[in-house]
Order: C-alpha cells, then sequence, then structure tokens
C-alpha cells in the first residue's frame, strides 16, 4: 500500500472508500477497527522534540506503535484480575495515551476516558461507579480517591520480559464522560458497532465537501488538540481522519505560542477547535490591525471584502487569492499548510466565521454531544452559506426531528445506547432528547437557539432565549460575560467578569459599551439587571460558559456580584495575605507595571503581557527575597497569582 494514500483527490476517494468498506464488511467492533488501521506501513504520528538544532520533529510509524500496544496490553492483561474490566485512561493527549487506549482493549478490557476537564472527585466518583480495576496514567501519577493507579512508563520499562501469550479476546466497549458543563454525573459507553457508524460518517464527509480531504505538500496532518479523551477529538479528530490515512501530530503542551509553532513546524492541515480558539485569532487580528495607521486599516477591511466576494462566486480559486492578500497575516496565525477546520462544543460567532474564512482558511461548524456523537456539520463551500452560522445537515448514521418545544430529538445506529446518569444504568433505545432548542432551514439545515433549560418565561409569558440576546452583545473590555436568567426565571441578567485592577478609563468604556449593546436588543429582550465581578463566569477547565454552573456558583456565594464595577474595585487587595503582597510586588517590578494591574487571575504572558525571561526574573527574585526555590514541574501551572501563591504555600508548609 502505498504510504501517501493522499496524492491526489481521486486517490485519497479510493482510499476512504475503501477503508470503510472493510470495516463494513467485518463484524464492526473495536478489534476489527484496530486492524485496519494499525497494519499499514505508514507514519502514523508526530511530535516535536528540542535538539541542538531546535525542534525537530519525531515520527512514530504504525509498525513500531503497534508493536508497544502489544507489549503494553500484555503487561496490563497480567495485572487485572479478571477480562472485562473497566480501566480508568488518564492523561493529556500524547502518542502514550493512543497506545495505552488500544492496549486496554487489547488486554481483553474496556476503557474509561477520565476527563481531565472535571475535577478529581468527581472522575473518582465515576470510576467507583463504573467499578474500574485500576487508573492507567501516562504523564504523571493522578490519585482518584484510593483507586490504584499504575504509571505508563513502568509498564514501558518492563514491557519486553512480558509474553504476548496471555492476551486473549479484544474488548468492545470504552467509557466517556461528558464535557464537565453539566453537574449530573453521566458516562456513556460506547461499543464498537456504535463508533463504527460514526466513522462511516468520514466517508459521507468527503463526498459532501472535498475540502476536507485536502492535503499539504502530500499529506494530511491533523492537529491533536482536542482532549481525546473528548468525544469531538476521539471521533474527529482521531477516528475520522485515521480513515483517510492522515498523521496525528501532538504538540507538546497547549499554550498558545506552542500551538502555532508546533501547526507551522509539522505544516499541519486540518484542525478541529472549540470556537474559543476561533473567537481569540479574531480577537488577535482585529486588535493588531487597529494598532495600524488608518490606511492599513481600510485595506484590510477592503481584502476581507475581496476575498469573501472572490470566494463566494469561485470557493477554490477565491481562497487561493485570499492566502496572497493577507499572506502577512496569514503568516502570524497557522501558515499555509492549514486546508480544513471545524467548530464545534457551543456556537461560534457569526464576525469569526467570516474572518477565519476571509483569511483563506476553510472553517465550518459541527454539531454532536458526548452521548450521541458528532451527528452533523455544515460542510458549505461558500462563505456566504456558511452564516449564520448553521451546524448542518444531520450524517445518515441518525434521525432527527424536533418536537413540539423546539427541541432536536435524535436516534440512530450511531449513538450511544448505554448512559449511567447518577449511578442508573438507562438504555437509549428510542429519541434522545439533546436539551438544544433549534430551528430548520428549507434547505434542512439546522441552527442552535439555545438550551431548553436556560429558557426564561417572562412575566407575560414570553420565551426569552439568553443565547438570542447574548450575540448583541460584544465587550472587549470584558474576561467573559453571560446572559442568564434571574434566580426566578422570569428575568434576564447580565453577568459580567472583568479583570483585576481594571483601569479607570477601561472600566468607563467598557460600562459604556455595555449600555450601547443594551440599547439595540428588542424591547421584549430588556436585561433587567447588569452585574459585575471578578470570579470566573467560565472554568478554565470549561470550552463553554455553563449557565447553570454559574447560577449554582452564585448561589454559594463563589461568584461575588456586584451592581457597578466601582463596588468591584472597593474591594481592593486589603485582604490580601503578606505573601500574597510579596509576590504582587514581585511580579510588579519584573513587569515595569503598577501593582494595581497585577491581577489575582491574570495570566503572566496571556493578560500580563509578560515573556519567558521575564518569568525567569520572576523564580529567580523569589528564591533570593522568599528562599524558595520553584521546580520547572512546579511553574507550568503558576503563571497567575493565586497559583503562585498556592505553589509557593505548599512548599513552605
Amino acid at each position: 500500500m502505498s504510504k501517501n494514500p493522499y496524492e491526489n483527490l481521486r486517490v485519497l476517494k479510493k482510499f476512504v472508500k475503501c477503508e470503510c468498506e472493510k470495516l463494513k464488511n467485518s463484524n464492526q467492533t473495536f478489534e476489527d477497527i484496530y486492524n485496519i488501521v494499525f497494519y499499514r506501513d505508514a507514519v502514523m504520528a508526530e511530535t516535536s522534540v528540542a535538539s541542538s538544532d531546535g525542534m525537530q520533529i519525531k515520527e512514530y510509524t504504525y509498525k513500531e506503535v503497534r508493536n508497544t500496544i502489544e507489549s503494553i496490553a500484555a503487561a496490563i492483561a497480567l495485572k487485572t484480575e479478571k477480562k472485562g474490566a473497566f480501566i480508568g485512561l488518564s492523561g493529556q493527549n500524547s502518542v502514550e495515551w493512543l497506545i495505552s487506549f488500544w492496549a486496554i482493549l487489547m488486554s481483553g478490557n474496556k476503557p474509561f476516558l477520565v476527563n481531565l476537564m472535571q475535577p478529581a472527585e468527581a472522575s473518582a466518583s465515576m470510576l467507583k461507579t463504573i467499578g474500574a480495576e485500576f487508573v492507567l496514567c501516562t504523564d504523571k501519577a493522578t490519585e482518584y480517591d484510593g483507586i490504584p493507579f499504575i504509571l505508563y512508563n513502568e509498564l514501558n520499562e518492563n514491557e519486553s520480559n512480558i509474553s504476548k501469550g496471555v492476551l486473549g479476546d479484544f474488548g468492545n466497549e470504552i467509557a466517556i464522560t461528558t464535557s464537565g458543563t453539566t453537574l449530573k454525573e453521566k458516562i456513556c459507553i460506547y461499543t464498537g458497532f456504535e463508533i463504527s457508524q460514526q466513522i462511516f460518517n468520514s466517508w459521507q464527509a468527503l463526498s459532501w465537501n472535498n475540502a476536507i480531504g485536502r492535503g499539504y505538500k502530500g499529506k494530511i496532518k491533523t492537529f491533536a488538540m482536542l482532549p481525546l479523551y473528548h468525544i469531538f477529538g476521539l471521533e474527529a479528530t482521531y477516528l475520522w481522519l485515521s480513515f483517510f490515512g492522515a498523521i496525528l501530530v501532538f504538540p507538546e503542551n497547549l499554550a498558545p505560542e506552542t500551538l502555532l509553532r508546533t501547526v507551522r513546524l509539522h505544516e499541519v492541515t486540518h484542525i478541529f477547535a472549540v470556537p474559543l480558539l476561533w473567537h481569540t485569532i479574531e480577537k488577535t487580528v482585529l486588535r493588531e490591525v487597529g494598532k495600524r495607521d488608518d490606511k492599513t486599516q481600510e485595506k484590510f477591511n477592503k481584502g476581507i471584502k475581496i476575498s469573501l466576494m472572490l470566494q463566494n462566486t469561485f470557493p477554490k480559486f477565491g481562497e487561493r487569492i485570499a492566502s496572497k492578500l493577507f499572506k502577512e497575516v496569514r503568516e502570524k496565525v497557522f501558515g499555509d499548510s492549514v486546508k480544513f477546520c471545524i467548530s464545534g462544543g457551543s456556537p461560534l460567532k457569526e464576525s469569526s466565521m467570516n474572518l477565519i474564512n476571509a483569511l483563506g482558511y476553510h472553517l465550518i461548524s459541527g454539531y454532536g454531544m458526548s452521548e450521541i456523537g458528532i451527528i452533523m456539520a455544515d460542510f458549505a463551500k461558500r462563505p456566504k452559506e456558511k452564516v449564520p452560522v448553521s451546524v448542518g445537515k444531520p450524517f445518515n448514521s441518525v434521525q432527527v426531528r424536533v418536537d413540539s418545544q423546539g427541541i432536536m430529538l435524535v436516534k440512530g445506529d450511531s449513538i450511544c445506547k448505554r448512559i449511567i446518569v447518577g449511578g442508573s444504568l438507562t438504555e437509549n433505545e428510542e429519541w434522545f432528547n439533546t436539551g438544544d432548542v433549534v430551528s430548520v432551514s428549507d434547505e434542512g439545515k439546522y441552527y442552535l437557539q439555545g438550551r431548553a433549560s436556560d429558557i426564561v418565561i417572562s412575566e407575560n409569558g414570553e420565551n426569552l432565549n439568553p443565547d438570542f440576546a447574548e450575540k448583541f452583545f460584544d465587550l472587549p473590555g470584558a474576561k467573559c460575560f453571560s446572559v442568564m436568567g434571574d434566580e426566578n426565571m422570569e428575568k434576564l441578567i447580565l453577568v459580567v467578569q472583568i479583570p483585576e485592577g481594571m483601569a479607570r478609563n477601561d472600566r468607563e468604556l467598557l460600562e459604556k459599551n455595555v449600555k450601547i449593546c443594551e440599547d439595540k436588543l428588542p424591547s421584549v429582550y430588556k436585561i433587567s439587571k447588569v452585574y459585575y465581578t471578578v470570579d470566573g463566569v467560565m472554568e478554565e477547565s470549561d470550552i463553554k460558559v455553563s449557565r447553570t454552573k454559574v447560577r449554582r456558583n452564585i448561589e454559594n456565594g463563589t461568584i461575588k456580584l456586584f451592581e457597578s464595577i466601582e463596588e468591584v474595585e472597593n474591594e481592593g487587595f486589603e485582604n490580601d495575605s503578606e505573601l500574597k503582597k510579596k509576590l504582587r510586588s514581585i511580579l510588579a517590578e519584573a513587569l515595569n507595571l503598577p501593582e494595581e494591574k497585577i491581577t489575582n487571575t491574570g495570566h503572566f504572558i496571556k493578560d500580563l503581557g509578560g515573556t519567558s525571561l521575564d518569568y525567569f526574573t520572576v523564580v529567580s527574585e523569589i528564591d533570593e527575597q522568599l528562599g524558595v526555590t520553584l521546580e520547572f514541574e512546579e511553574t507550568e501551572f503558576a503563571y497567575n497569582l493565586n497559583d503562585l501563591e498556592r505553589v509557593i504555600e505548599e512548599k513552605l508548609k
């Protein structure tokens, strides 16, 4: 078999169809998926490694990875008391994680994919619910309330001494959990059959839009940025494109500069991500353009219009022109290798969709859930067909209907059939209620309107959708914001998270912008109250704001609300510990900033404008002034004042 099945589109289509046919003609188990994918003579994955010449690419072939999987599987089989047990898999995206995933299955057991976006206590509870025998940790030892754990490296060290004769039947179930935006404990158990039906959707996607099959320099490389323990990452980033023969590229970490460097170094072609990435790129690009003179800004805006116009008429030609029009911008974003992108997980802003496509990066939007997999995506070819942002038409693997309340219901062979909710197993054979309110166009495209649980019923009986109101707000000075129902779910309120130590001019501008946006709202959607806070409206582990979590955190006092920014600022830093005062002073000195600018949660690099060299200065000053030496592993998680204080307090105990 050719090492590059995607030499051109015709060859790629033949390859994908052939691989899918092999799976259709099998028993459609995880073992069948493994046998089809792993017996290729090709590169499976790439990582970056430091060398004397800078960062270099390290390749992993299917053959060498397959050999390691077999050895690790044998080691796991010897450590499990009985076959068919659930084994927790805990770790960030890596080749080792992927090896462990398949090794657990090959050992005759079933991987429970630990969701690192959730608190460890929640994961421990679910591991106990599902009866996990132990947890296999791929990057660092993690305690889950007394559940035994094994380090991947400990298995790897002994792999050559273990007989592979202990292997028996392949496991055929995996367990995943929700993304962490719900308060309920929910475990979804998928069989190889259901996952196979999801894989078949990759062929349908290619049939709908050839852009998903575009390569660069004869290769397709997919960016393993989305967590593989999340349905979007596992299904689209990995399983879909594994049937395209794509190479999986693992970034060293998720720092913005690392992500961009990895995309350029490896010449990544496919990026699937949550809207946060696309919104951040839009903000960054517009901020940089805003620093230029009026002539440059006018030229940029004109280029956006020309690019979109050309792509709407001649899609592929328009994208080539866009790559020339915005060469300077693209060099600072992804470069020229990126050919296809999908956004999913939460609603994408129309302005972001327009801008990313105008730059020549083919971006579409899709829809899925942990309980149903990815069930649709909008494979439109022209920008004008992508706005307003739709999540597309359903794949053939599912049926979709809308009930009388406008809520989307789904059933089909590809959705999860066994779900454990709050410790109780439910069989999901009929229509699954997604809880999402949708509208459907005449062309059969679906448009998300919001979560049914977020709908506010006003005093006059009107159903008010917070997502609709939220689209009217553009608050660049805020860290995060959310329109939601009040405690009685009768009126709309706006909760705005602001940076600590916000400058007076910035405060006044933000409050002015809030008022301007409020005035644009339809009268029925009037905001009854605006609240400000410095507490986290969206948790760092979440991919979108969960109004349920925000409401809970307001009730328990985790989020404190104030009716004006001035009230927030009056809280000041008077309750700072002596250690925090000293750290604030050290950070301010290193960054040459006033102490009031050093907020408790502001990221040293992303929010405060520091550099790696500045941070080294901080670490040196902490050692000199406090007598505390910080190791690299500790500083990796201490890039804001609160985390830095916590790490140092632990060392001072």
